[in-house]
């Protein structure tokens, strides 16, 4: 689904409909949902940012992230703003955790990408997890819009902003790792 829907339709629609959704451009886009791969992935995030994350009074939820007029739903991200329990989403996050599946792998580099860097100044870092390979794209903030790209397949990935990191071991916890799919070939 791609029609054009207002700010306040789209809220509407969130509060009343089953499905959820993700609005960018002013279009709103089906959000397929979470795998169960994915899912696992980010249950491991979760368990290993919060305690992390709430030490610094930061927290690490799931939230959807509003960027301007733009609504996300990043896998997990990590915000240090203050966010009431009545919040539904979270503007300055400062860490976001997307894992790209078969389903989401053209959309998040072709749309949300973009959007959460150059339009979020409070993101220092963006890691970009596959759900089928230990493998991971990590958007850190130089100045400005500036991005350093780094890619990791083993190790640990450091979170500068919550002074840790997280082992791939971690994070793919009671995952089987596939290997990459044809999508990455082209």
């Amino acid at each position: 689904m791609a029609e054009h829907i207002s700010v306040e339709d789209y809220l509407e629609l969130e509060r009343v409909s089953e499905d959820k959704f993700e609005r960018l451009d002013g279009r709103l886009y089906l959000f397929p949902g979470h795998s169960l791969r994915e899912n696992c992935i980010m249950g491991n995030l979760w368990r290993l940012l919060h305690d992390i994350a709430e030490a610094r009074g930061c927290l690490a939820s799931p939230m959807r992230v509003r960027v301007d007029d733009h609504f996300l739903r990043p896998t997990l991200n990590v915000t240090c703003a203050t966010v009431d329990d009545r919040d539904e989403w979270v503007t300055a996050p400062r860490v976001v955790f997307q894992v790209l599946t078969e389903r989401n792998f053209h959309d998040f580099h072709n749309h949300r990408k973009p959007i959460l860097f150059n339009h979020t100044p409070r993101i220092e870092q963006i890691v970009v997890l596959y759900d089928d390979e230990q493998k991971a794209e990590i958007y850190s903030r130089l100045e400005g819009n500036t991005f350093r790209v780094d890619w990791l397949e083993q190790g640990s990935i450091p979170i500068p902003s919550l002074e840790t990191t997280l082992s791939f071991e971690q994070i793919y916890d009671h995952i089987e790792l596939y290997g990459p799919p044809s999508r990455r070939q082209s």
